[in-house]
């Protein structure tokens, strides 16, 4: 698992993160990207990615947004 502390939305993290992939798929040997995944309703954000492995299976990520702020904070920066 890898954590961020960050500021601003969750949909822009979101964004970012898929762009990121996207623009890092060589070095992250990325085969497939997901961008409608749903695990549970409870994670709109939700998406999966599948890279390769040398010699081993492909492995595929869920990367999972968690809002960690207090109720009533959504809106902040």
């Amino acid at each position: 698992m890898i954590g961020y502390v960050q500021t601003d939305t969750l949909e822009r993290w979101h964004s970012e993160l898929q762009e990121r992939v996207r623009n890092e798929a060589s070095e992250l040997k990325l085969e497939n990207s997901e961008a409608t995944v749903r695990f549970l309703e409870a994670f709109p954000l939700e998406w999966a990615s599948t890279h390769r492995r040398d010699g081993l299976d492909p492995v595929r990520l869920l990367h999972i947004l968690f809002d960690c702020r207090k109720p009533g904070h959504e809106n902040e920066n």
